[in-house]
């Protein structure tokens, strides 16, 4: 996961800057993971950085960067109004809630060991494979510390 903040990239806020998560962080950086908020981070698009006018413009301004969860309560109070029933909104969505459960089910959250009375459609996808703890991870883990 990555959290974005508080701050702003050439006058965008982190969590509305498209190029920034979506163009940067998925694109160039091949990040498959979901993006959160920080805590607050949404509603400061609107109320600090004053960069949307309206809740509804601010929800589809971090929604539309790749923003998928908000950490704090504004997509609660304002994602069904900003949202409805627009197919390419619901689209964003549905796509925002398919990284978040992605990752749930790489680090085991719907493993069959928590869930043991229902099937496991799952058991494929494994936390010591897709977890942080991989061969793979600590390899990119050590490179950064060596490159520190």
């Amino acid at each position: 996961a990555l959290m974005c903040s508080y701050n702003a990239v050439d006058g965008v806020p982190s969590c509305a800057n498209g190029w920034l998560l979506n163009d940067t962080a998925r694109a160039a950086w091949g990040f498959d993971g979901y993006v959160t908020s920080d805590c607050g981070a949404i509603s400061a698009i609107i109320e600090q950085h004053q960069y949307t006018k309206t809740p509804n413009e601010t929800v589809k301004a971090a929604l539309g960067a790749g923003t998928d969860l908000d950490c704090g309560s504004y997509y609660a109070q304002h994602l069904e109004a900003a949202v409805g029933t627009s197919n390419p909104w619901t689209q964003k969505v549905d796509q925002a809630i398919t990284r978040l459960l992605q990752v749930q089910f790489w680090l085991g959250v719907w493993d069959a060991q928590f869930y043991p009375h229902l099937p496991d459609p799952f058991g494929h996808i494994r936390y010591k494979t897709h977890g942080p703890d991989n061969v793979r991870h600590r390899q990119l883990a050590l490179e950064a510390a060596r490159c520190a």
